[in-house]
């Protein structure tokens, strides 16, 4: 047995690239692809999609503002840490990863931290209006395309989990 890092294993990275590949063979004409951060895994998988099939696609990550060491990371150029208070477990990085942050900062074209309010919300929208159960990361990217004013005209992100808690759906239904 090894411990397996999910941001530091290449293999979990090329994993989380089919998603965009998928994705982007599908729609071609995505213009932003927004994707949430955990370990960066899933945003750095998009990257080396994006560069080798769609150049002109921005990818825009997204992590709470609850627990921003990935972003604190990819803005400083160096690994960082950063206290947990976020209640989305995939978003919930305390620390950087090196392996992906190289990934992200060569490619990354922004990146957006959202509130636990605005995940909040975002689940809340993909329940009633795409009748979708996703969990808190899973619901980052359309919380970071409300967000984001400066948004393409053709956006997109995949909801990459339904893991939602107990008491996540207890608010959800309560909303």
């Amino acid at each position: 047995m090894r411990w397996v890092d999910p941001g530091a294993e290449h293999a979990i990275i090329h994993g989380h690239a089919t998603v965009a590949l998928e994705l982007l063979r599908s729609h071609p004409e995505i213009d932003t692809l927004y994707v949430p951060i955990g370990s960066g895994s899933g945003a750095a998988g998009a990257i080396l999609v994006r560069d080798a099939i769609a150049p002109g696609t921005r990818i825009v990550g997204v992590q709470s503002a609850g627990a921003p060491a990935a972003h604190r990371s990819w803005r400083s150029g160096r690994v960082e840490s950063a206290p947990i208070d976020t209640f989305a477990s995939g978003l919930a990085t305390g620390v950087g990863v090196e392996t992906t942050q190289a990934i992200l900062r060569r490619g990354l074209d922004d990146f957006i931290l959202v509130s636990d309010d605005d995940l909040r919300a975002a689940m809340c929208a993909m329940a009633t209006a795409a009748h979708t159960l996703c969990e808190g990361a899973g619901a980052a990217g359309l919380a970071a395309i409300i967000a984001d004013t400066a948004r393409a005209s053709t956006v997109a992100f995949a909801c990459t989990g339904g893991n939602a808690s107990a008491g996540e759906l207890r608010e959800l239904a309560a909303a």
